[in-house]
């Protein structure tokens, strides 16, 4: 009998040591955690409401890891967020970056200018500030000969280089954002003051027509 108590007793520590050991890993997982903080100014001004969002720059599909909306001073903090590598971006496409070290120039249906961390296990990162200017729109339509909608029709735009010392931006990404809808109607928006060719179209070497 006394065996028997001993045995119970043991197997009570063995399972009460596994029970610490599991919770102590699940609160060094917790604490391994991080977060990136800032603020999105817009025209000069702190934002309220605008969606921002971290990409992880390790996953396969590009959707966000976490996001907010920055609150009634402009900031955000992006909580709960593993050791890796993250791209911080708005979600709202009507603005345009006016830093000029910005990832992109132009905002595409998910992400606009942004900016790339490395978060540590733990670490939170601070001062992370985006400026934007509220952004121009180009909108249209494309019809066949006889005015009918052209329907999901690919739309691209390429900046025109007005002097030899203008800087040249890249083309805007393409995407859903630039295809027509079922009226056959386009809309880039988020564009910086500029010139800008729109062409529709591909030719049959995947080329696009002007």
């Amino acid at each position: 009998m006394r065996y028997a108590l001993s045995s119970i007793l043991i197997a009570a520590i063995v399972i009460v040591a596994a029970s610490v050991a599991n919770c102590q890993s699940a609160g060094t997982t917790q604490k391994a955690t991080g977060f990136i903080s800032g603020h999105i100014i817009v025209d000069g001004k702190a934002a309220a409401g605008i969606a921002v969002a971290a990409f992880s720059a390790e996953a396969i599909r590009r959707v966000p890891t976490t996001q907010v909306k920055t609150d009634s001073e402009g900031s955000f903090k992006l909580a709960g967020l593993a050791p890796g590598s993250y791209q911080v971006a708005i979600l709202t496409g009507n603005l345009t970056s006016v830093d000029p070290n910005a990832e992109s120039p132009f905002s595409s249906n998910d992400v606009g200018a942004s900016k790339d961390i490395l978060l540590l296990a733990g670490e939170d990162v601070s001062g992370i500030d985006l400026r934007f200017a509220r952004g121009g729109v180009i909108t249209g339509r494309v019809t066949d000969a006889d005015n009918k909608p052209i329907v999901e029709e690919t739309v691209s735009l390429h900046p025109i280089q007005d002097g030899p010392n203008t800087r040249m931006r890249p083309p805007v990404p393409i995407g859903q954002m630039y295809q027509t809808d079922d009226r056959g109607v386009y809309r880039i928006y988020g564009l910086p003051a500029g010139k800008y060719k729109v062409s529709v179209g591909r030719t049959a070497a995947q080329g696009f027509i002007g």
